[in-house]
């Protein structure tokens, strides 16, 4: 199987028991070429459940962060562009 960048990748094979009925639904996928195979469309749904679960992840993270979080993060990265910019003043080529 190859990757986006179209290296070659591992994969490592698996047996899973699956309901007939869903089964026949991934069949149905690769007959209609939606997926070159049954791998490809199990790891094509894997892959979203995995992408869900660490989205669900990142937006409960971000609803920890408070007010106050936010205000200290904007205010440090306010200070990182302001000393960027007094930095590049001192570059040669800026008249």
């Amino acid at each position: 199987m190859k990757t986006k960048s179209n290296r070659p990748r591992r994969s490592t094979k698996v047996t899973v028991s699956l309901d007939e009925t869903l089964l026949g639904q991934i069949d149905q996928l690769v007959q209609q070429e939606q997926f070159l195979s049954r791998s490809a469309a199990m790891e094509a749904a894997i892959t979203q459940l995995l992408d869900a679960q660490a989205d669900a992840r990142f937006e409960q993270a971000l609803d920890s962060v408070t007010e106050q979080d936010w205000k200290e993060m904007q205010a440090m990265a306010d200070e990182g562009l302001a000393d960027y910019a007094k930095g590049l003043e001192e570059f040669p080529w800026q008249n």
